[in-house]
């Protein structure tokens, strides 16, 4: 899923470049959701410290309390995160200097405008080959089509008739047998207990005693036998 992240703090201006996001994301039908943020406060900061990724910040440079430069510079400064992308709103052409001048590796700097659907369009496009899409798990329930990074899936799950999906942000879930889905994954996802499937590239360290994985991303859970052991353990 892709995130977006909106930080406008006039309300017009955000509801139109929400609409012109949620117009070029629903033509390519992929999963995404926008967060919507006045200026940085703690709620904000609380946001960037809990994001797992694969999310594209549209910051006004100009807020009503701050500069969209200080969200910026605490991404790149305080987070060490120099992969997010950034596309940053401004009154006139004035800003491109203040902005170069910041080396913030900002992806590019929009004039605010009547017309700038093309320019947002170009960005999105932009920021999903830096995602690189084109690695992912991809199925189609009610018209949307979801597209889940196989970097972000720690462990697919058998639950009756249906899998459950677990990445390092969301649950999916689908209609499908693991078998089946097993077809579309990469080599890493190996069979790590009756009905699990588990991506060996997302695993930090095994707990062989109480049979419990701990991934990248902070979280565990029992989803391994010591039967699938050594599947686990070979490189």
């Amino acid at each position: 899923m892709v995130k977006f992240v909106l930080i406008e703090s006039n309300e017009n201006e955000r509801k139109i470049i929400k609409k012109l996001i949620v117009n070029k994301m629903m033509s390519n039908k992929i999963l995404f959701k926008i967060d919507e943020f006045d200026y940085f406060n703690d709620d904000l900061k609380d946001y960037i410290d809990r994001d797992k990724g694969n999310s594209i910040y549209f910051v006004n440079l100009n807020l009503v309390s701050g500069s969209g430069l200080d969200v910026i510079k605490y991404i790149r400064n305080i987070k060490d995160d120099w992969n997010t992308p950034f596309i940053v709103f401004a009154k006139n052409e004035k800003a491109y200097l203040e902005i170069y001048r910041s080396k913030l590796y900002v992806l590019d700097i929009i004039v605010k405008s009547e017309n700038m659907s093309n320019s947002i369009n170009e960005n999105i496009d932009i920021c999903l080959k830096m995602f690189n899409f084109e690695s992912v798990y991809r199925y189609t329930y009610k018209n949307v089509e979801y597209l889940i990074n196989h970097s972000e899936i720690n462990y697919l799950q058998k639950e009756g008739r249906r899998t459950k999906i677990v990445t390092s942000n969301e649950i999916y879930y689908q209609n499908i047998t693991l078998n089946s889905i097993r077809k579309y994954l990469t080599n890493d996802f190996v069979l790590s207990a009756k009905g699990i499937l588990i991506n060996k590239k997302n695993i930090n360290k095994i707990d062989w005693n109480e049979l419990k994985v701990y991934f990248k991303d902070g979280s565990s859970a029992c989803v391994i036998s010591s039967t699938h052991r050594s599947l686990l353990e070979k490189k």
